[in-house]
């Protein structure tokens, strides 16, 4: 196996084209139209602080790559709600987020909401409840069940952090959780290819060791792989037409993001180093184009981990292409916020869901100012 030292480094790539914006209206998810002057507003450049703390509330960015067609805001409340997944299974969308008093507090609960036309959302029902905390959590499609995994933990002595699931045959009815893996294990980004379900499952810090694990029932799982000991944790997978499985991991400490590539049987890795910094990615092939979306920098390169809370986070959209990222697209975000699903969809469109607290940034009440809210976007990818 290549080991990460010998991962070639990639540039970052600007785009230099024009735009629209859309201005959602923070909490009931209406749009309207508005036009963003090309140049210093464009994705890509770095508008000065002022501004861009404007943009951070109003507007989404989109180019030629890609278009943001609308943003609705799915659910908020008066806690702080982060982390979702979406997925479309029996005719029906179902998000899934972590839901608790603040970001790094110990009480989140994993709430589930559907919906069948992508306006219309059911009250939340809770998937994963005290005691611990519960963290990030994803979808995984089976032959006649739909899963949900969620990391979990306890900060009482010699509790470590684990994977629990739970499942439905019907999307009403779930089991009781069950652990899903050795302790230790986060269970990250998920597929399927060729009747056989794949998972990237990290260690996290100090060890910070990526590994995939496969599975012939999504019940037992085993491993196959490390992916990458190179500082890595939250990673996303994606199966590409070519046949190869890719990977986007997050580095620890903040760093730019690592891609990685493997033939079947998925036993020996390739890295290249990017020069892009992307949390909590999402990953996806929308039509021929390689998608990841997740928190960025509206800065580049070294200055992004430099001035990384300088008001400057966002939920970015880039294409992976020629071992280069180029950012294409801002959804409206701010603050805490990225963590991006997608449902890829026919003819370039996609669902991407996220968290942002960009709405809430400028509440009067200090107990407000960082109550993140979910919120799904339509995007159409530019072949």
């Amino acid at each position: 196996m290549p080991s990460t030292g010998e991962a070639q480094r990639a540039p970052v790539r600007r785009t230099n084209r024009c735009f629209a914006s859309l201005a959602i209206i923070a909490g009931v998810g209406i749009l309207a139209v508005s036009c963003v002057t090309p140049g210093a507003d464009r994705a890509g450049a770095a508008p000065d602080t002022q501004r861009e703390e404007s943009q951070a509330v109003t507007e989404a960015v989109s180019s030629e790559g890609v278009r943001v067609n609308w943003v609705r805001q799915v659910y908020s409340d008066a806690q702080w709600s982060g982390w979702p997944d979406i997925t479309e299974w029996r005719g029906t969308y179902y998000i899934c987020f972590a839901n608790g008093s603040a970001h790094g507090a110990r009480d989140h609960r994993i709430l589930l909401t559907s919906s069948r036309d992508l306006q219309h959302w059911t009250a939340p029902q809770v998937l994963f409840g005290p005691p611990g905390d519960h963290l990030e959590s994803f979808f995984l499609k089976a032959d006649n069940k739909l899963y949900v995994h969620a990391s979990w933990r306890d900060d009482a002595p010699g509790v470590p952090v684990h994977t629990d699931f739970v499942a439905t045959e019907d999307g009403k009815t779930w089991q009781q959780p069950r652990q899903a893996y050795l302790d230790r294990y986060i269970f990250w980004g998920q597929s399927k290819s060729a009747g056989r379900y794949y998972v990237a499952a990290h260690i996290d810090a100090p060890v910070c060791t990526n590994y995939l694990l496969a599975s012939d029932d999504a019940d037992t799982w085993r491993e196959v792989a490390v992916i990458s000991d190179d500082r890595v944790t939250e990673t996303a997978l994606c199966f590409l037409d070519s046949g190869e499985l890719m990977a986007f991991s997050r580095r620890h400490p903040r760093d730019f993001g690592l891609a990685s590539f493997a033939s079947p049987p998925y036993t020996e890795w390739r890295h290249v180093n990017t020069d892009t910094v992307i949390e909590g990615a999402g990953l996806a092939q929308i039509g021929r184009r390689i998608v990841a979306i997740g928190r960025c920098s509206q800065y580049e390169g070294q200055e992004s981990i430099e001035r990384w809370y300088d008001s400057s986070r966002r939920t970015g959209v880039f294409f992976y292409e020629d071992s280069a990222l180029t950012r294409q697209a801002l959804l409206p975000s701010g603050g805490d916020t990225g963590y991006a699903g997608i449902v890829p969809l026919d003819h370039g469109n996609a669902l991407v869901v996220y968290y942002s607290e960009h709405a809430s940034m400028d509440a009067p009440d200090f107990r407000y100012k960082h109550c993140g809210a979910i919120y799904l976007a339509s995007i159409t990818v530019q072949s």
